[in-house]
Order: structure tokens, then sequence, then C-alpha cells
């Protein structure tokens, strides 16, 4: 069974061959330490590239001051590289390219930045040109960002928050996973399943998580002793993700070809409701063969909301799913592929556009934006704070926008 294609996280492979540089807007990477405001990039641009396979892809870049880390991200994969500018030369070292290092010349003009290879074992790599984007009228405020330590595990998914601030995590292979917000591991479950994506834990500390490849849920204690499961679907591939209400109740999105795509059950696995048909209008969301929606979220009023990346949109529902609104941008620019959603205790949606995270109100006005890091689970938790969840755990911060 393939795995379903995801921006920004898990189900990744790397590039073979990099042959060009495009623009794009600028992104931030994450700064180590206490919370600040990182620099603007020195520039920012999509790479694009081709796989052995023939399949084109793009990935956003930035380069940041002396030692940054460098991040691409290509529809489904991300990959992490660091670099290190010593005069008039780049040295790129980390995933790229299987492990290879890669040195260029660089020169500035205008808003023109050129790298020439000096030493290059990317196969096509041999130059490259990367135009800044300095205009303040494509710049948006940057995220304050402090990170924890790197949380180790196969692979990186979807992540929770329980009510004591502790994360779980799901690595889109067999395991499931428990830290504290500074990354120490406290729960560790490699092979509990086959294919793990989803994961909430309710309020009495039991954890959910949604296995993609049989169509199942699974309910594990606090300790990760399995208690029940239930299919979803009729057993179809596609369960992605899961979160609860105030109840107690599970509310499960699917992904690829379904009749609906959200279903809700009771904390047993009794089937409550569905909703949301497919398609593109009102109260539907969109999906194919690999395509579909990843992510939901449940206020305290049990309404709840979901990730439709097909329409360009998160769309919301009441409790008994009635169709609310459309979360589709703020007027001027609209949401692009948004890939996770997350709610906090006052109903503001928090969801994400390429590399910048967007904030709505409870009655879905748009509040602001700003620059994540990298791509990565958003996850609200008890207190409200606003994490950032892949290889690391950041904790976000919101200057006015």
């Amino acid at each position: 069974m393939a795995r379903p294609h995801r921006r920004g996280r898990l189900w990744r492979t790397k590039p073979s061959v990099i042959v060009a540089i495009v623009p794009v807007i600028a992104v931030l990477n994450a700064c180590a330490g206490s919370p600040a405001v990182s620099p603007p990039p020195v520039a920012s641009a999509s790479v694009a590239g081709r796989y052995l396979d023939g399949g084109d892809t793009t990935h956003p870049v930035d380069l940041l001051p002396d030692g940054a880390a460098y991040t691409w991200q290509e529809a489904g994969f991300v990959f992490r590289d660091t670099y290190v500018l010593a005069g008039d030369t780049i040295t790129f070292t980390g995933e790229s390219c299987d492990g290879a290092k890669g040195t260029y010349r660089w020169s500035l003009d205008g808003d023109a930045l050129s790298l020439a290879a000096v030493d290059d074992p990317c196969v096509g790599r041999s130059s490259v040109l990367i135009r800044r984007l300095a205009r303040a009228a494509e710049q948006r405020p940057f995220t304050v960002v402090q990170p924890s330590k790197l949380i180790l595990q196969p692979g990186y998914n979807l992540a929770a928050a329980d009510a004591a601030g502790d994360l779980y995590t799901t690595d889109g292979h067999r395991g499931f996973y428990k830290y504290h917000p500074d990354g120490t591991v406290v729960g560790s479950w490699p092979d509990a399943l086959s294919f793990t994506v989803g994961i909430t834990v309710d309020s009495r500390g039991h954890i959910y998580v949604a296995n993609f490849d049989d169509g199942t849920v699974h309910k594990f204690d606090g300790t990760g002793n399995p208690l029940r499961q239930w299919t979803v679907d009729g057993g179809a591939v596609g369960p992605v993700g899961i979160a609860h209400d105030a109840h107690d109740n599970i509310y499960v999105a699917l992904h690829r070809i379904h009749d609906h795509y959200v279903e809700k059950y009771s904390p047993d696995g009794k089937l409550l409701a569905t909703w949301a048909g497919l398609g593109a209008g009102d109260g539907q969301v969109g999906a194919g063969s690999h395509d579909g929606p990843s992510e939901i979220a449940v206020d305290a009023a049990g309404n709840s909301y979901i990730t439709d990346p097909v329409n360009n949109r998160v769309v919301s529902f009441g409790s008994d799913g009635t169709f609310r609104y459309n979360l589709t941008g703020n007027g001027d620019r609209t949401l692009v592929h948004p890939s996770t959603v997350a709610v906090d205790t006052q109903g503001n949606v928090y969801t994400d556009s390429g590399l910048t995270l967007w904030k709505f109100d409870r009655t879905g006005a748009f509040v602001g934006e700003w620059f994540t890091p990298t791509p990565g689970t958003i996850v609200v938790d008890g207190r409200d704070r606003v994490l950032q969840v892949d290889a690391e755990i950041r904790l976000l911060g919101f200057p006015a926008p």
C-alpha cells in the first residue's frame, strides 16, 4: 500500500538531481537558546529538481546567517542541511545528495544571488540562481521560537498534547512516543502498529492512534497497553488525523476516496455520526487517490475543523456535523494546501500555508500570519501554548502582525 503524500512532514525520499532555483517568499530558521526574533535570510528561493524516476519536485529554501539551518521542502518531504558562509564561498553539509558536501562561490548583485560550484558532488548542480525577496510588501512577521533538543524517532508525523503538557507523536512507521516539552523521551512504543498517523490523548490519559494501512483506530492506556480497536469506514484505508472533544468522543479525518471524511465515535468506538462529503462546495472536502484531508481539531464546544488542502481551506462543522464556515484566507491572499490545524481554549484556530502559520478567531475572522521555522504539526497545549513538532518541539511566539 502506497503511503499518503503529505506536505511538510512524513513520507519522504531524497532528490537525486537539483537543476535550477526560482523565487519564493522568505522563511525563518529555528534559533537556539532563549526566544529571539531571527534575522532575515540572506536570500530565499525554490529549488526545482528531478528524481531519478523522472518526477519533478520543488523545495522552498533559505540562506541565513553563518552556521544557520538550511531547509528545503517538497510537497510531502522535508530535508535539513546546514551551511557555512566563509568569505565568497558557501559550503552545504547534511542530508542533501545523500549526505555529500557541496561548496560554491557566491556573489550578490542587486536582488540576485548567484552560486557557482567549486566542489559539487551532486550531478547537475553545477550552477544555480537565487533571487532575494527584499521588498517590504513581501515581508511577514517572524515567529519567536524556543526549540527543544532533538527528538529521536524513525520519522516525524502527527502530534498531540495531553492535559499535563507532554507531547505525543507518531512516526509514520510502527510507533508512537511521549516527550516532555524539552524533548526528553518519557514513553516509547516503536512497534505498536503498522503505519501510525494521527494521535490524541483524552482527559483520562487514554491514547488513541490512527493506523493508516488497515483503517483502524487503537485505544491504549497511559502506559501504552492496548485496550480496544475499531475500524473506520468499514476498514477502508485512510484514517489520518484524530482529535477528541470535551466528552472524550473521538473525531477521525479520512484521506483518499470515501463518501464522507469525518467520523465521530464514542470513547469505546461506537460510531455516532459521519459528515463532510466529497466535493468543493460548503460542507464538503476535496480528495483523490492520493489526496485528501490530513488533520482535524475540535474546540471546547465540539466544533470540528478539518484541513482541506485540495480546496485550499479549512472547513468547520458544528458538533452534529452542520457546516459552519470555511477558512480560506485574509481577503487578499488565500491559504495554500493547509496540512495542519489546531485550536486553543478560546476557539482560535491555527493552520499553515506553506511556511507560514495563520491564526483565525472563533468566528472565522483572520487575526494574523507569521513565518514558521520549518513545516511541522501545530499543537496547542492546555495552557494555550502553541508548539510546532517535527524533529524537535518548538515553542512559538507571535509578535504583532
